[in-house]
């Protein structure tokens, strides 16, 4: 799940990722639908999307090269360790995060999906 705020003013923005069958995607969107502050649902289930995850961490290894090469940006370096983020597919963010593990992982914080519909 991710929220942000939207293009309008005062609206946000709410991900849910359903990961079961279309029938329990139907059945939240059903119950999203009946909430008096929510404007619009749309299920993407079977739509060619764009997906991504974010996760920032901080490891406490000054070896960094391997999560570099992933794609890893450096945000900050300080005594207790370094901070880096990476953002990519579901799939590609796991293994980013089970790469951390072999770095010293101090902290992380990972982001639900943000999804867009691939343009047609």
């Amino acid at each position: 799940m991710s929220v942000g705020p939207s293009r309008e003013p005062g609206r946000f923005r709410l991900t849910l990722q359903v990961d079961h069958g279309h029938a329990e995607a139907d059945q939240v969107r059903k119950q999203l639908e009946r909430l008096v502050e929510v404007l619009e649902v749309t299920d993407l289930t079977g739509d060619e999307v764009h997906s991504r995850e974010l996760v920032v961490a901080k490891v406490s290894a000054s070896e960094l090269e391997a999560l570099l090469r992933r794609g890893a940006k450096v945000i900050s370096t300080a005594a207790d360790g370094t901070t880096v983020e990476f953002s990519g597919e579901r799939d590609e963010v796991g293994a980013f995060v089970d790469e951390l593990a072999l770095h010293g992982i101090v902290d992380v914080a990972r982001s639900g999906p943000v999804v867009m519909r691939r343009t047609q």
